[in-house]
């Protein structure tokens, strides 16, 4: 009776300890070890008793598991803890406020990179000061998961539409790919082409341009860089290949001269007149880092640019309408004005 009786009565102290400890659900992202340790760091905030042997009793794990969790909070986290024999537990010996997040995905950890990026659109912001701290506080515990550098996160509002997270998680795949250096096969489809395409590039960077997201990459088909808007890219495929990034490949440089689509190529010296409404717009917003302003006699303001990029500048300068004059180079004046004359036909 003694044996039946002890065998009946664990059970029931195992079950209890289940109820009380574990919480009822947890999130996905995180595993065991993350929990446990979790667990143990609050109870050394609370200033509760904390051995080896109630973790395992809690957790139901082996003291020399737990043994492991405690020197690994203390060695890899650096969380100030000692053993004090003369109280029986460890104890904390200072402050310690970052987030022991180890086995943060490599998916989540480039959301929260791009979270602290676009965070820095609202620079000196008390809530953007607040999440600089924080990724500062888990750099070292990401690792090279993040290393992916993204540009021209500026000036960025996107609804939280269907197609807008589905951009997102294919800028994440793509993130991930470019990382891996992993080549990928996608269908892309040109607003001028009658059905998609299927391509296999080499990932290099994304970048924000006019108004879009879009992928840097090489096409081994064209021997060349290409721009690709994610808008079109469709049933994206990553290989298990690996592909050797140009050398001589710099993302700034590539995309200096550019404010749209295009990048590469000479560069020229551009002049635009803008009038009183678009000159207030660009100082607030500058139309490219190059960007210079000087006023003029006649009311008007002088904007100088030196760009690779004549058809990203042609599109801007039409979106301002009557508010902005090419005055040089020639060939984009001519550009621009015929392409005026054919919208105005539309009203003849």
């Amino acid at each position: 009776m003694p044996t039946s009786t002890r065998a009946t009565k664990r059970p029931a102290r195992r079950s209890a300890r289940r109820k009380k400890h574990h919480a009822p659900s947890h999130d996905n992202s995180l595993d065991a070890p993350l929990e446990r340790i979790l667990h143990l760091l609050t109870r050394l905030k609370e200033n509760r008793p904390t051995t080896a042997g109630m973790l395992a009793a809690t957790w139901e794990i082996s003291r020399s598991t737990a043994m492991r969790d405690i020197q690994y909070m203390r060695d890899r986290l650096g969380v100030p803890m000692e053993w004090v024999a003369s109280k029986g537990t460890y104890v904390l010996t200072g402050p310690y406020d970052a987030l022991p997040l180890v086995v943060l995905g490599r998916r989540d950890a480039l959301t929260l990179a791009l979270a602290g990026r676009v965070c820095e659109m609202f620079h000196g912001a008390s809530f953007a000061n607040r999440m600089d701290a924080i990724i500062k506080k888990l750099a070292p515990m990401l690792g090279g998961a993040v290393s992916v550098a993204v540009d021209a996160l500026q000036h960025i509002h996107t609804p939280a539409t269907a197609a807008a997270m589905a951009e997102f998680e294919l800028f994440l795949s793509l993130l991930e790919a470019i990382d891996g250096r992993h080549p990928v096969r996608f269908s892309y489809t040109k607003p001028d082409a009658p059905a998609p395409e299927r391509r296999l590039v080499h990932p290099l960077h994304l970048a924000r341009l006019a108004d879009h997201w879009r992928l840097i990459a090489h096409d081994p088909a064209q021997a060349d860089l290409r721009h690709f808007v994610l808008a079109r890219i469709r049933d994206v495929e990553a290989t298990s290949g690996v592909f050797e990034r140009p050398r001589d490949f710099d993302p700034v440089r590539h995309l200096a001269g550019s404010v749209g689509a295009f990048a590469g190529g000479p560069v020229h010296d551009v002049r635009i007149a803008l009038d009183a409404e678009a000159a207030a717009y660009a100082r607030e917003r500058p139309w490219h880092a190059s960007q210079k302003l000087r006023a003029r006699r006649d009311g008007w303001t002088e904007l100088t640019l030196r760009l690779s990029d004549l058809p990203g500048i042609r599109n801007l300068v039409l979106r301002w309408g009557q508010h902005a004059a090419v005055l040089q180079p020639r060939s984009l004046r001519d550009e621009v004005r015929d392409a005026l004359a054919s919208a105005l036909a539309h009203y003849r």
